[in-house]
């Protein structure tokens, strides 16, 4: 096969199957007559009235495919499902999908025109879109209590953008570690999710708390602190990770604040374990001994300059 460019390209070892809805409406019609339940033959005539017989006499074969049988359509809806649960795995997550649910997918997933073609539509408008919504109840909970929280109410429009995992990957291109980012745009992962489970709830306060700080200090915050107070307010405790972060306090393995002043991008997943446990740690130590006031303070007076 040569190109418009003359690029020749071997096709002795290529088999080529092209695929047509043509008569797929015309078999979808009732058959007329007695003990006829399709259309038979009415297939042929409609790709003879769609491709000339010049094209036609150039294959080797027209094969017609039925109606997918209710069993084909269980597994199409077991490979969605399947689908979701691998976009969930690094959550440990799974999905039990009832019987009763396959039956509700299936009736509203499959067409006998269309095909499987509508499943993921009915995804996107009944898991996915109630999701969203479910986001936005929850950002607006976590706005009015961070409102109260830091004392402050800020004035600027905070965007929230929810993606599929693998288009978060393609357009933050940010190490495997990081669960979301905060670059002006809040930007979160959420393929697989059908509801809002504790993990993203914690998240997108994280994240919210970060548009907050961002607002109060002029975007000067030393990240550690940044990171300190978001993972407080989502909220969260060094406790679990104390006797581990002793340790390497202990054997001065820590990594000093100054150099967790700027992004974490940089640190190996490790690295950023222990980077995120330092910036809480110091976080808590000065709500514990002053209180949440004096971060704010703390706060205010970066943004003050």
């Amino acid at each position: 096969l040569t190109d418009h460019n003359g690029k020749t390209v071997d096709f002795r070892n290529v088999i080529l199957i092209m695929t047509t809805n043509a008569g797929a409406a015309d078999l979808a019609k009732p058959a007329i007559g007695f003990e006829r339940e399709t259309r038979v033959g009415e297939d042929e005539d409609a790709v003879k009235r769609m491709f000339t017989p010049e094209f036609r006499n150039r294959l080797d074969a027209t094969i017609t495919f039925a109606h997918l049988s209710q069993e084909i359509i269980k597994q199409v809806v077991e490979k969605f499902v399947l689908q979701l649960e691998a976009q969930l795995g690094d959550r440990n997550v799974t999905i039990e999908l009832s019987d009763e649910a396959s039956r509700w997918l299936i009736a509203n997933g499959y067409d006998e025109l269309m095909g499987a073609r509508p499943m993921a539509r009915v995804i996107q408008e009944h898991i996915k879109k109630p999701l969203a919504d479910e986001v936005l109840k929850i950002l607006e909970k976590d706005f009015q209590d961070l409102e109260l929280d830091l004392d402050v109410y800020p004035q600027e429009t905070i965007v929230v953008l929810l993606y599929p995992d693998q288009t978060f990957k393609d357009i933050t291109r940010l190490p495997s570690w990081v669960g979301a980012e905060n670059d002006g745009k809040i930007r979160i992962p959420i393929s697989g999710l059908s509801s809002v489970t504790p993990d993203l709830e914690r998240v997108l306060k994280h994240e919210l708390t970060h548009s907050f700080i961002a607002q109060i200090a002029g975007g000067r915050c030393p990240q550690w602190l940044n990171e300190g107070i978001a993972q407080l307010l989502e909220p969260k405790s060094v406790a679990p990770h104390g006797r581990r972060l002793a340790q390497f306090y202990q054997a001065q393995q820590v990594i000093p604040l100054n150099q967790l002043e700027g992004s974490f991008m940089n640190f190996s997943g490790l690295e950023a374990v222990l980077a995120y446990d330092e910036s809480l740690a110091a976080a808590e130590y000065i709500r514990d001994t002053y209180g949440l006031a004096e971060l704010r303070s703390i706060l205010q007076r970066i943004g003050q300059g």
